[in-house]
């Protein structure tokens, strides 16, 4: 036998594809079924990373929710205390005023009264 005819044989062995068009037709269906899974696999992976964020995100969401809202409590509560202590504030200077009125005018009495 030649080289060149040993040659051929061999490839004919490899590559059935070649020379049987039905063959080379379910070679080639094979091989896009399997690109397809390929992408499919891809998709459902890239997914599955985007389900992943997204709970991801409604978690750090809900956190955040929770600290605002413990924020706004906080906030009234001590806007609350704030007008309290303001009510607390303006009694007490109202009560400095009467006091010091009174302590002028006791002293005023006094004054005059050893002097006049």
């Amino acid at each position: 036998m030649l080289p060149h005819t040993k040659t051929k044989s061999c490839m004919h062995t490899l590559f059935p594809a070649r020379n049987n068009p039905a063959v080379s037709e379910s070679y080639f269906e094979v091989e896009l079924v399997n690109r397809l899974q390929s992408a499919v696999e891809k998709q459902r992976a890239q997914i599955k990373k985007l389900d992943q964020s997204v709970l991801d995100y409604r978690t750090q969401n809900d956190e955040l929710r929770a600290l605002s809202d413990r924020t706004a409590s906080c906030n009234r509560d001590l806007r609350r205390k704030c007008r309290a202590v303001q009510g607390q504030l303006h009694e007490m200077i109202d009560e400095r005023a009467e006091m010091t009125a009174k302590v002028r005018h006791i002293f005023k009495k006094a004054f005059f009264g050893i002097y006049g």
